[in-house]
Parts: C-alpha cells; sequence; structure tokens
C-alpha cells in the first residue's frame, strides 16, 4: 500500500504569526496578513466547520495521486484532524474517501490501544523532509512511522511544500522512488 501525506507534502497552509490584536500588542508587531507576494500560489478559502484555512496545493499534486493509484492503493495518512482532511481533500479535488483517510483522531485511537497499530509495514510513504532541528516534525515522521510499522527506509522524502510556485519537487522522480520500494510491483490492468 502507499500512503501519502498531507501538509506540506500535497498542500501548504498559511498560519499567521501574529493572529489577534492582543498578540500584537503585546509582541509590538502588527497582525499578520497572507502573502499576496506573486512567488506564492494563489490561497483558497477552504472552510473547516465554523471556521477556514487559506492554503493552495503543490502543482503536480494531482499528477502524483493519479500516478501513485496506479501503482497501487493509495491512502492518506496526516497528523491533521480528520475535518481538515476532508475538507482539503475536497477543495483539491484528492480523490480520497473519508475511510481512506487516516487522520489525527485515529492515531489518538491507536495510541489508547483502541485500533491497531503496525498496519502496513509493506507500505510505502511519501511524506515531506523534516524541517532541520525541528523537534516536532521529526517527532510526527516517528509517530507515522510507529503507526504504520515502517522502517525509515521505507519513507520516499520530498522537498517540504510552502506554498512557493518556485518548488523542486519532481513528481515523476517521486514516482520512480516509490515504484522502487514497493514490495512487489505489478501494473494495475487499463
Amino acid at each position: 500500500m502507499i500512503w501519502v501525506d498531507l501538509d506540506h507534502t500535497l498542500i501548504w497552509t498559511w498560519e499567521p504569526l501574529i493572529s489577534t490584536p492582543m498578540m500584537s500588542s503585546l509582541f509590538g508587531l502588527p497582525i499578520s496578513t497572507p502573502p499576496t507576494d506573486r512567488r506564492y500560489h494563489k490561497l483558497r478559502r477552504v472552510i473547516i466547520g465554523d471556521g477556514y484555512a487559506l492554503s493552495c496545493a503543490r502543482e503536480n499534486a494531482l499528477h502524483l495521486l493519479r500516478a501513485l493509484r496506479n501503482l497501487g492503493e493509495l491512502k492518506m495518512l496526516t497528523l491533521a484532524t480528520r475535518p481538515y482532511a476532508e475538507a482539503m481533500n475536497s477543495t483539491f479535488g484528492f480523490g480520497f474517501t473519508p475511510e481512506i483517510i487516516v487522520a489525527r483522531e485515529d492515531y489518538q485511537k491507536a495510541v489508547r490501544g483502541e485500533a491497531p497499530t503496525r498496519i502496513d509495514s509493506a507500505g510505502v510513504l511519501v511524506e515531506n523532509i523534516p524541517y532541520p532541528k525541528c523537534y516536532e516534525s521529526e517527532r510526527d515522521l516517528r509517530e507515522k512511522l510507529a503507526l504504520l510499522g515502517i522502517e525509515r527506509s521505507r519513507v520516499v522524502f520530498v522537498p517540504p511544500f510552502v506554498g512557493l510556485k518556485q518548488d523542486s519537487f519532481q513528481w515523476r522522480r517521486t514516482l520512480d522512488d516509490v515504484r522502487a520500494k514497493l514490495p512487489s510491483y505489478t501494473p494495475k490492468e487499463a
């Protein structure tokens, strides 16, 4: 099975550094505003429950997903909440059904012993490269590896997506790297 991460792999969500007047006065900085720089992809308003996020999809994300589906079964694996993951999936047309999205709530069930762990030790995970010296980024990756029951060698790392149009991501190379890690690749019948 092939697993693909959501945030910083397929999408990027703008997060304000200074989000309230109180924070603004406390830090002496203006309230953050989304990037309008032409170097960034246009952000889309994604409705999530009573709120929203400003997000964009990586160019060629749909090409990658289509190609990965031709290699085998594809699921989304994310530490984001289920409503967030489903909203992003719907907005950007990624084509995942709710039952093939493994989200934060599923991790929490596994940690409490209410759901299985080591669910796919032969799987391959497509994940953004963890940010250097970022404990949270490394911890998130370790949690995903533990849930799947895979070694780090079964991960295909891609450059983190940060919303910029100029992106070093190469979906065909990623596809080749996934194919090389699959235990037995047999092309799907057309």
